[in-house]
């Protein structure tokens, strides 16, 4: 009778988390839709289609991720197969968020939903999914991370060498996913301390699991990037800073830089859901505290739980930048910013659990959180297909200038300034700061890696050039073309597009 019970209750939970990834990759899907469409590739892409290679994949110390490319294309020459990636990387990720969140709601509940698609709905994994080749091994990593950290098995052994082998996995496909796992583990400890039921259970799956999350780190640390991380550029990337007051200092720059992007993302009232959000979480937090410190009967265990209670809302808000904040080099693009959602996600819980009676303006702020992350990432991907198509233009039109001078009158070429952005995604520009660090110039001054990238797919095989200021202080006595985009001219066989010479105002009519 009560296996038949049992049964009973695991088909009805499974077929809501089936209804619920279903329902999760129809929204993802309808979001991303721009991208679908638009036939579009983002800036390292373009090499990939000219040579088919992702093997530096390795030496950026993802070499899983360049193992599955190459396992699902059937060879090392890789084929473009866009929007493969991206939907395996949603489908993917919204399963692990569905199998992961099912443990801490109940099924049919719509909670499942939320929680997934405030994972999937952010600003910062936006820039991931831009990625034509990088998206599968992106989101399928922070999937990987999630399953780790919420997966929970009986027997200790077991699951401690589970939640290693996904850390391990997540690693190797994208490191900084790894910052999701330690706000997760954060969120399960603070669960326990917050609901004082099945304390003892919950603490030792958070203790299992943050062991097997810091071996997995000592293993990728000590033998993958060892062996994987071999050339000079990426070395120097992952320099710690000193154990001093300087490195202190270095530290404090990093927080600065990283909280500086993720206030761009939120500009006007866009920060207003998301500061509810975290001001009561973090309440939440100080409560819990303080009822431990009055429960008298916890004994000595009450003052570890309160302790852990206040410091909980800095650790989350550190754990986003995560180990970038310890590095003499970090840079804090968006894309590894992500586990912002993740502190979202523990603040919202946490407020839930802590304040019963303000649900209904926690569900608000949430529904108005990924109402605006949605229309974020819809702008950012018609954004970026509208801007693609403005630089082709751009590059025929500079392919065809130097074919009018002719390849064997010229021996480089030289760039003064940087290439415009499209006109028609300056309104998108102006409304959200952060897409300033996601749509970049696709020409610049002494930006070698952009300008190979596209001129080569233009068939335009001139080389790059160092513009010196000899080269800039050039007065050309002809100017071959002269448009807004640039002015073109030659100084003997170096061919010169000067971005920084046209003075065009678009017209004000219509505006």
């Amino acid at each position: 009778m009560w296996n038949k019970f049992y049964s009973s209750m695991l088909n009805i939970k499974q077929q809501f988390v089936v209804k619920d990834f279903i329902i999760i990759t129809l929204v993802l899907f309808a979001i991303v839709s721009p991208l679908l469409a638009g036939n579009v590739y983002y800036q390292d892409d373009y090499h990939r289609l000219v040579s088919g290679n992702v093997s530096y994949w390795i030496n950026n110390g993802r070499p899983l991720a360049t193992w599955l490319t190459w396992f699902i294309n059937f060879t090392r020459m890789v084929s473009d197969t866009s929007p493969l990636s991206l939907l395996l990387g949603i489908l993917g990720l919204a399963a692990s968020l569905v199998i992961s969140f099912s443990r801490l709601t109940k099924p049919g509940a719509g909670f499942t939903i939320l929680m997934a698609l405030a994972i999937m709905l952010s600003p910062f994994i936006s820039q991931s999914m831009l990625y034509a080749y990088d998206a599968m091994g992106i989101l399928l990593s922070i999937g990987l991370a999630f399953l780790a950290s919420m997966l929970y098995y009986p027997q200790r052994i077991r699951h401690f060498i589970i939640s290693f082998i996904l850390f391990l996995a997540a690693l190797c496909l994208y490191q900084t996913s790894i910052n999701y796992s330690f706000i997760n583990i954060l969120l399960i400890v603070m669960l326990a301390i917050t609901q004082k039921n099945n304390t003892r259970k919950a603490l030792r799956h958070a203790a299992i699991v943050l062991v097997a999350l810091l071996i997995a780190l000592l293993v990728y640390k000590l033998i993958v990037v060892p062996l994987c991380v071999t050339d000079t550029f990426n070395q120097t990337r992952s320099i710690m800073v000193p154990v001093s007051a300087t490195g202190l200092g270095m530290v404090s720059h990093n927080l600065m830089q990283s909280m500086k992007v993720l206030l761009q993302a939120f500009p006007g009232y866009g920060l207003l859901p998301v500061s509810v959000i975290f001001i009561v979480g973090a309440c939440g937090c100080y409560k819990t505290g303080f009822s431990w410190l009055r429960n008298k009967n916890a004994g000595s265990s009450r003052y570890l739980a309160a302790s852990f209670s206040f410091i909980a809302p800095c650790l989350v808000l550190l754990t986003i930048g995560g180990f970038l904040l310890l590095l003499k080099d970090a840079e804090f693009y968006p894309r590894v910013m992500g586990a912002f959602s993740a502190a979202l996600v523990f603040n919202f819980y946490i407020a839930h659990q802590a304040f019963p009676k303000l649900k209904v303006i926690l569900n608000f702020c949430l529904v108005m959180y990924l109402l605006f992350t949605a229309v974020f990432m819809m702008a950012t991907f018609r954004a970026l297909v509208n801007q693609s198509n403005f630089d082709q233009t751009m590059v025929i039109s500079m392919s065809n200038d130097l074919a009018r001078v002719g390849s064997e009158n010229i021996s480089q070429v030289a760039i003064i300034g940087k290439s415009p952005l499209s006109p028609d995604i300056l309104p998108a520009i102006k409304h959200y700061p952060l897409l300033n660090e996601i749509i970049y110039p696709s020409i610049e001054e002494n930006f070698d890696f952009r300008y190979y990238a596209l001129m080569n797919r233009a068939m335009a095989f001139y080389p790059f050039a160092t513009t010196t200021p000899e080269i800039k202080a050039y007065i050309p006595t002809h100017i071959i073309s002269a448009g807004c985009l640039y002015h073109f001219y030659m100084d003997g066989k170096t061919a010169i597009f000067n971005f920084q010479a046209p003075d065009c105002k678009m017209s004000s009519k219509f505006l």
